[in-house]
Order: structure tokens, then C-alpha cells, then sequence
């Protein structure tokens, strides 16, 4: 059931990994001879007119096939534990008190303003929210093949890891519960950053006022729908400081578009921490720092390992040596 919770930190990293890669490949382009562009830009050409758009549409259709296939069983679902907190505090403290408020340990207005949306305009109904689910989770298998189509990837590559998405079993917890569509959200910030972060690059557009304006505010929504888009900014920050450490082709153009996407992450997560901090010891026991700290560790760590490992007891001097083995893989 907790298996699609462990998918999402190395969807984080591979982004930000595949993103530095994909950044520091063009730097390197640019000092080849006029020739050798003018080659290279002729074979992307011919490989994006061979390419067609419309197949990315085709490639997210499939992710709406476990909704049609399993009809009956979606329209049953009705509200859980965590969506029924929900209504409870919006009954109990009032609308914008609980839009603000944090749950757990995650601080996400973004994501409640779109779910009571959804909750109002659907006057109640859950089967509505089942839908806007595979909605989101259909446009993320689009935005993936968007990007990677965008990196000039082939269109076999593209469509099948577009598959992958549309159809792994771990995404079983999230389609079935409301409340994970903060996870879909923040995935979807995450795409569209890293999408027009690489616009700006592929084309060497400057990063002018407005378009880091632009990266803040996406980074910003992702970290306000649920508690890992912290790590979306994080990430295209990351994305950066790799070419600069590992490839040395860091530009000071690169700086603003750099810090506007870190910054608004590191602002909500201080306020996280603070919040964290405040509510220790309260009557609802608020999360500790140094608990979250192991959450997020033992994500980075048995993904995606974890599938493989079974029921077994994983202590700290293993979850550091499959933290290693992923980072090697």
C-alpha cells in the first residue's frame, strides 16, 4: 500500500540527475565547430519531424485504462481516514484557518484550495475527485514524455517510459485516496519546471526578470501542494551546481534562474521546521525534525530496491549501503 511513497524521491533525482546531464551536454556543444552544430541541429530536426506530438498525447491516454477497467470497483470508493480530518477541520476551525493550517508535517494551501474546489463543486461527491486523480495523473505521463521529447530522446524511449508511468502498480495508493492528489500535483510542478528551465537553455534564452519569476513561482506551487515538492526547486537548483561541479560550464546567467528556483523551497521549508518545532509536545503531537529526517532517508534509501527486499528489517548500515547502490545505479 505504501509503495508509491517510495517512487517519488528517485523520480526527484533522476530529474535533477538526467537535467545537470542534459544542461552540461549543450554547455560542451557550444564549443564545437559551426559544422559539427549545424550537424547535430539538422538530426534533431529530423528526429522531432519523425516524432510527431500527437504520439505524447497517444502515450498518456493509457494511463486512464485502470479507471475504465476497474469502473465498479473506483465508483465504490468513498472518504478515508486523513479526508475525513479534513472535513472535520474545516467544519471545526473554519475555511482559510484550515487552508493555512498545517497537516502533519506538511504545509500545502495550494493543494487544499484545489481539493475543496473539487469537493464543493462536486457538492460531496468522491467518485468526481476519482476522476480529477486520473485526470492529473494522465496529464503527468503527458508532461514526462513532453520532456523527454524536449531532451531529443527517441520516441521509443519516450513512449515507453510514458507507459511505465501510466501503468505501475505502485501507484494503487494514490489514485484511490483524495488526499494523495497533493503527490500528483507536485509532481506536476516538477515537470513544468523542469520544462521551462529547458527551454531556456535548449533555445539559450536569457533568464530575464520575468522568467525567474516564473521558476520561483513554480517551484513555489510545488512546494505548497505537498511536503516533497521542497525537493522540485531543490532540484533544478541541484541540476546546476552539477555542471558547475562535475563539468565546470556553469554560467553567471545560470545564477538567478538557480536561486529563484531554491529559494521559495528553502523559505517553506524553514517554516515547516518552525512549525515542526512548535507543535512538538502539543496535544496533537507535531512530527520532530529528526523523524522526518529518517522519513525522507528511508525513502532516498530503499527506492527502488525496497520492492525486491520484501518484509525484511532494514537497519541504518544497510538503508546507507542501498542509498549508495542507488546513487551508483
Amino acid at each position: 500500500q505504501k509503495a508509491s511513497q517510495f517512487g517519488a524521491p528517485f523520480f526527484y533525482l533522476s530529474v535533477s540527475s538526467r537535467l545537470g546531464n542534459w544542461i552540461a551536454f549543450h554547455r560542451v556543444n557550444k564549443c564545437c565547430s559551426l559544422e559539427t552544430e549545424m550537424m547535430e541541429l539538422d538530426s534533431k530536426k529530423q528526429r522531432r519531424r519523425s516524432f510527431p506530438f500527437l504520439w505524447i498525447l497517444l502515450g498518456a491516454l493509457p494511463a486512464f485504462l485502470p479507471l475504465i477497467h476497474f469502473w465498479d470497483d473506483f465508483s465504490k470508493y468513498f472518504y478515508m481516514g486523513d479526508e475525513w480530518a479534513q472535513l472535520h477541520q474545516i467544519d471545526d476551525w473554519g475555511y482559510w484557518t484550515w487552508v493555512f493550517s498545517f497537516f502533519g508535517e506538511n504545509f500545502m494551501p495550494f493543494f487544499k484550495l484545489v481539493w475543496s474546489a473539487i469537493l464543493f463543486l462536486g457538492d460531496g461527491s468522491y467518485f468526481l475527485f476519482i476522476l480529477v486523480q486520473f485526470l492529473l495523473h494522465a496529464v503527468v505521463v503527458f508532461l514526462l514524455g513532453y520532456l523527454l521529447r524536449q531532451w531529443s530522446l527517441s520516441w521509443f524511449v519516450v513512449l515507453f517510459s510514458q507507459w511505465v508511468l501510466a501503468l505501475s502498480y505502485t501507484h494503487i495508493e494514490i489514485m484511490m485516496q483524495s488526499i494523495q492528489m497533493s503527490n500528483l500535483l507536485s509532481y506536476a510542478f516538477l515537470l513544468l519546471l523542469a520544462i521551462y528551465v529547458s527551454a531556456h537553455v535548449l533555445h539559450e534564452k536569457e533568464f530575464s526578470v520575468s522568467s525567474c519569476v516564473v521558476v520561483a513561482v513554480l517551484s513555489g506551487l510545488g512546494a505548497l501542494s505537498f511536503s516533497r515538492g521542497l525537493l522540485n526547486g531543490t532540484a533544478v537548483f541541484a541540476a546546476f551546481a552539477m555542471v558547475n561541479l562535475v563539468h565546470k560550464q556553469a554560467t553567471r546567467e545560470w545564477v538567478a534562474p538557480a536561486l529563484s528556483a531554491l529559494i521559495p523551497c528553502v523559505a517553506i521549508a524553514l517554516l515547516t521546521a518552525f512549525a515542526v518545532f512548535g507543535n512538538t509536545g502539543s496535544s496533537d503531537g507535531g512530527l520532530q525534525l529528526l523523524e522526518v529526517g529518517k522519513h525522507y532517508f528511508y525513502h532516498l534509501s530503499l527506492n527502488p530496491l525496497n520492492q525486491q527486499l520484501g518484509g525484511l528489517q532494514i537497519g541504518v548500515g544497510l538503508a546507507v549501503k542501498l542509498l549508495v547502490a542507488n546513487a551508483l545505479l
